[in-house]
């Protein structure tokens, strides 16, 4: 016999808003719980710490990781087969039971790598167990992919430090979006599960979400612009340090705050750049459009996908773009 409770899984993809929403949930969860029963946990409980792989920190993580890790340690639980498909499904149960609690909401990237993968259907098992007791949604965010890649492309250099050129990158991703489109169809093909598919635009990924959830976030005092496309000097300074001793191992972290300070030093008009050149662009543009027509992904066609002008932006190639001798002089006076 069914109950009213509701169970959202926010899937992802990445690069679509989802750390900001995850902020905003995260900053107002009290709130959420009061006003509207909407359960956003920020940890899990410790007897489920050993199958999540060790504690979770209750304290959000420094800037540039997630901020919602013990969202992602449970997906990653299910993606490496650490937590059985029984002590899921009990676990949510267990959150669920709290009688102030009407909806559960599991919001992280990582279950985009659940989607992709073939733990996948150890995930849609779990959904299916949970769907004999409660309401199942899921809910994805598609964007236009070769503008995803990109962005995916630069947030590992930001974030992770990686080095590898733009080319070998594109290469690694041609395959990635097939498994995404598979994942998604088999969740689609579900009858206990309720899936929503939602296009990258220029409507926040926010109210989106409050729609769903039938409730109003207030928004965040701060905006998130660790997720804003870095200035094209930033990035430089990130790809290469090594062509910049005297601005060594900085920080994007500690670059960003000179936006601000120094708005002549990182212009927000040096952001109108691009990586790729027409003939891998358009390659990975029909890549894309043939796997969603093959997997039946009819939302990803709704996107605006003309949108991504490649005339209207500067070619850049980081392995032979340099910074000036003035704006390294002015990027260290404005540093110290």
């Amino acid at each position: 016999m069914k109950n009213n409770k509701r169970i959202i899984f926010h899937l992802g993809m990445p690069r679509t808003g989802t750390t900001h929403l995850q902020q905003t949930l995260r900053a107002n969860d009290h709130h959420l719980l009061k006003e509207y029963g909407i359960l956003y946990p920020s940890i899990w409980n410790e007897p489920y710490h050993s199958s999540f792989g060790g504690p979770i920190p209750k304290k959000p993580t420094p800037s540039g990781q997630t901020v919602s890790p013990a969202h992602e340690a449970l997906a990653n639980a299910i993606l490496s087969g650490r937590l059985s498909i029984d002590d899921c499904v009990n676990y949510i149960e267990t959150l669920v039971s709290n009688n102030d609690v009407k909806t559960l909401l599991i919001s992280t990237e990582a279950l985009t790598n659940v989607v992709c993968d073939k733990a996948n259907h150890s995930f849609i098992e779990i959904l299916r167990r949970l769907s004999k007791h409660h309401k199942i949604s899921a809910v994805i965010t598609l964007r236009e992919y070769a503008s995803f890649v990109e962005s995916m492309y630069i947030q590992s250099i930001i974030t992770w430090n990686e080095r590898g050129n733009f080319d070998s990158y594109l290469q690694l991703r041609k395959t990635w979006f097939e498994l995404l489109c598979k994942g998604i169809q088999q969740i689609k093909l579900s009858p206990f599960v309720d899936l929503t598919i939602l296009a990258h635009n220029n409507i926040s990924i926010t109210s989106k979400f409050e729609s769903i959830l039938d409730c109003q976030l207030p928004p965040l005092n701060a905006t998130n612009k660790t997720g804003e496309k870095p200035n094209l000097k930033m990035l430089a300074l990130m790809y290469a340090p090594e062509r910049y001793p005297e601005i060594a191992n900085k920080t994007f972290q500690e670059l960003y705050p000179l936006v601000e300070e120094e708005p002549g030093l990182f212009s927000d008009s040096n952001k109108n750049y691009t990586l790729y050149n027409e003939h891998h662009y358009k390659e990975l543009f029909l890549i894309a459009a043939r796997y969603a027509q093959i997997y039946d992904i009819k939302e990803y066609a709704s996107l605006n996908i003309n949108s991504y002008d490649l005339e209207c932006k500067e070619r850049i190639d980081l392995d032979t773009y340099t910074l000036s001798t003035d704006d390294i002089i002015l990027i260290k006076s404005a540093l110290h």
